[in-house]
């Protein structure tokens, strides 16, 4: 079998090692001749090539690490691109991945024919000192990431921008045509924004040497990372942050409040604590969750008004934490359908000109009781807008001016910009995501959006699994990580084909003895694991917004378990137990869906490899409570309630079925 990987990052990486040491894994199956075709000169993708310097990850590396190969103790919780990068080719080192890799390789086509009723598929690529070479293939997987294309950036300008009547013009320039004159302000595409020695060129304007106004478009992550580095800046005087519906911020760090005033100075073990995507007990939050029970909107809406109750409690505001403006309205703020930002970067700044604003006595009550520490920000702000709807050229100005006019909606970060002079941006940075498409997909070849919307393809592939086609890494959780969702999507999608591929002939001569084997092992896994079912796991449409839709959001923990299962590779709790003892029955019951868990058993299973991770590692993070009162009310209190209800109904569903077995025996017996 051979195949190819397009792509160099987390997903590519962890995909091409599948795919090479699949013969590990399966006896009788001969080594696959697996390559691997990089555009960029090095490994990494978007986190070697498209970040700046002091970028951070928001994802913990407890939860981002692949399955079977982890950080070292002495790493920081939260990488820096740069360290997570060297985590990457560190990996490729130790699988020994770097002899099927080619880097400055683009691909530049890619067409399928069939042979004899079997898909095959024909991948063109080019270097820079070569001609074009064709590679044969039974497997394509793409694991492109972004497309970078000029024609792509500017298409997605005139996408974001142009249904709001900003003017859409390409990078670097963007210039409004207003009669016959034009204003012009310096345009930067967020994934464009990268400077190895800093960022101090990028918020200077280009039509005069004084301080600039720096507008972002965008409130996800990225945009309040960079507008958190534009208020520092400088040479920046202003800085504008717009937003379509709103946003919701939420920490990376489960937050550790001020208690009467009081900041435990003299305890420095308080000044951290545990990371936020490794707090969920995914024991009857995924696992042995009645599908009746699961797919209901009762867990979403339990963790909803958690959310904001603690919030609340923390900082003062339901919208997200110390986030006094900004915040989703009406039915859109809602846990179910929104991307949570993790960056608290710039939220000091935005909130500053909100949060004392007309407080009611049991608010000064509660900040004396109990509050988030707030950092000291001085006089700088980020100011809050809606979405732009003009750019129009300045009335009686010379050269490029420019005014920018914005959605009145009412909102406070409305009514608050009406108070302040008009904006007139010098630098419009981009931060509002991309569209991937790949143009190197011939005829025949389903669009991301296709894979999407088909049920039972995990947004990989459309239908045929036979087609030897995948998507992998495109998936995006409200709270997560996509590298360790891409290694599942691998893990499943090559253990799948292959098991398709090894059904279309006998095993090779010498080896029949090899997939016996294989095959008992699979039916002993089968006794072990949990048998599949289907989990709602797609953010749900709330407010004429559907991310699962449009950028296939999904919830995590509910995904990774759906994958696991479908799988083969969700183990069952008496096997964790009886087999692994205590401390991985915890991890397993207490933590969340790790990827390490789902190596116990199943067709990829390392299981004293991942019950020492378990043991050691991970059991480390998730005995760690976070708090008393986080512990209690975000663990015990939903792991009880549901934990009561789950069994309750498994046991209903137990007399049910034994009632109606009897019925049948009785009615038999009658015949």
């Amino acid at each position: 079998m051979k195949a190819v990987v397009i792509g160099g990052g987390p997903a590519g990486l962890v995909t091409l090692k599948y795919l090479a040491t699949a013969h590990k894994f399966y006896p009788g199956l001969e080594p696959i001749d697996a390559q691997l075709f990089e555009k960029a000169d090095s490994i990494g993708g978007v986190f070697a090539h498209r970040v700046w310097k002091g970028a951070e990850m928001v994802s913990s590396k407890y939860l981002t690490a692949f399955s079977d190969f982890r950080l070292p103790s002495s790493s920081p919780d939260f990488l820096s691109a740069e360290e997570y990068v060297q985590y990457l080719n560190d990996y490729a080192t130790h699988f020994n991945l770097r002899k099927y890799m080619h880097c400055n390789t683009p691909v530049t086509n890619v067409r399928r024919y069939e042979t004899d009723g079997h898909v095959r598929h024909v991948v063109t690529t080019s270097t820079q000192d070569g001609p074009e070479t064709e590679v044969e293939c039974d497997v394509v997987v793409v694991c492109a990431g972004l497309n970078e294309s000029s024609f792509h950036r500017e298409a997605v300008l005139k996408n974001q921008l142009a249904s709001s009547n900003v003017c859409p013009f390409p990078s670097p320039h963007f210039t409004c045509n207003t009669g016959s004159k034009n204003v012009q302000c310096r345009v930067i595409f967020s994934n464009d924004f990268k400077n190895k020695d800093g960022v101090e060129n990028e918020f200077l304007p280009t039509t005069h040497d004084g301080p600039s106004t720096v507008v972002v478009l965008g409130a996800g992550e990225t945009a309040h990372d960079i507008a958190a580095l534009a208020v520092q800046h400088p040479k920046v005087a202003r800085v504008v942050m717009c937003h379509r519906d709103g946003f919701m911020v939420a920490p990376k760090i489960v937050p550790i409040p001020v208690v009467c005033q009081i900041h435990h100075k003299d305890h420095p073990r308080r000044l951290t604590n545990k990371p936020l995507d490794t707090t969920v007990a995914s024991l009857f939050d995924t696992t042995y969750v009645p599908p009746i029970l699961q797919r209901s909107r009762l867990l979403w809406g339990v963790y909803d008004l958690w959310i904001k109750w603690m919030f609340t409690l923390i900082s003062g505001t339901s919208a997200g934490i110390d986030q006094w403006a900004g915040g989703y309205q009406g039915d859109r703020a809602h846990a179910d359908s929104v991307f949570l930002v993790k960056s608290q970067k710039a939220m000091p700044y935005i909130s500053a000109p909100f949060r004392n604003k007309n407080l009611a006595w049991w608010e000064k009550v509660r900040r004396w009781l109990i509050n988030i520490p707030i950092p000291d920000t001085g006089d700088k702000v980020i100011e809050l807008a809606p979405w732009p709807t003009k750019v129009k050229r300045e009335e009686g100005a010379s050269g490029g001016g420019a005014v920018m006019e914005f959605k009145n909606d009412g909102s406070l970060e409305s009514e608050e910009l009406k108070k302040k002079p008009a904006v007139k941006p010098d630098v419009v940075i981009v931060a509002t995501g991309f569209t991937s498409f790949f143009t190197f997909l011939g005829e025949g070849y389903p669009e991301l959006r296709e894979c999407r919307e088909c049920t039972g393809a995990w947004g990989m592939y459309r239908e045929r699994l036979q087609d030897g086609f995948a998507y992998i890494g495109f998936v995006r959780p409200a709270i997560g990580a996509i590298p360790p969702l891409a290694e599942l999507q691998a893990m499943l999608f090559v253990s799948r084909y292959i098991e398709y591929h090894m059904s279309l002939s006998d095993p090779p001569h010498g080896r029949v003895h090899q997939a016996l084997d294989a095959q008992e092992r699979k039916e002993r896994d089968k006794r072990n694991a949990i048998p599949p079912y289907h989990l709602d796991y797609a953010l749900h449409g709330r407010g004429g917004r559907n991310l699962f839709r449009e950028k296939h959001g999904v919830d995590h923990e509910s995904f990774a378990y759906q994958l696991a299962l479908d799988m083969g590779a969700a183990p069952k709790a008496s096997y964790v137990l009886r087999e692994h003892g205590w401390k991985v029955f915890f991890t397993w019951a207490m933590g969340p869906n790790f990827n390490t868990k789902f190596r116990l058993v199943g067709p990829w299973a390392a299981p004293e490899q991942a019950a020492e991770i378990m043991r050691g590692e991970l059991y480390g993070i998730v005995k760690q409570t976070g708090g008393i009162v986080f512990f209690v009310t975000y663990t015990v209190v939903p792991f009880v309630i549901f934990g009561i209800m789950s069994l309750v109904i498994m046991a209903g569903m137990a007399v049910l079925d034994t009632a109606s077995g009897m019925v049948g025996m009785v009615r038999t017996l009658l015949v």
